[in-house]
């Protein structure tokens, strides 16, 4: 699941509260992604580029849920 985060804050909190842990940080997966897609936003919220992309996992009773939101 890819999610675009607008703001700079505004979700990661709310997923460290619910038990996500951020794994992985890929520098500039965003960028290379508007080869393919370019509708994606070069800007975000509050005039922020988005470039990056991080993986947040959460364990679910013995397993391990991945999934990835692009970051600024």
């Amino acid at each position: 699941m890819t999610e675009i985060v607008r703001g700079p804050y505004q979700s990661c909190w709310i997923y460290h509260m619910r038990g996500y842990r951020i794994t992985s940080v890929h520098t500039g997966a965003i960028d290379k992604a508007r080869h393919i897609k370019s509708s994606l936003s070069l800007i975000g919220d509050y005039g922020i580029e988005i470039h990056d992309e991080m993986e947040l996992e959460k364990s679910f009773g013995g397993g391990m849920a991945t999934f990835s939101k692009a970051q600024l």
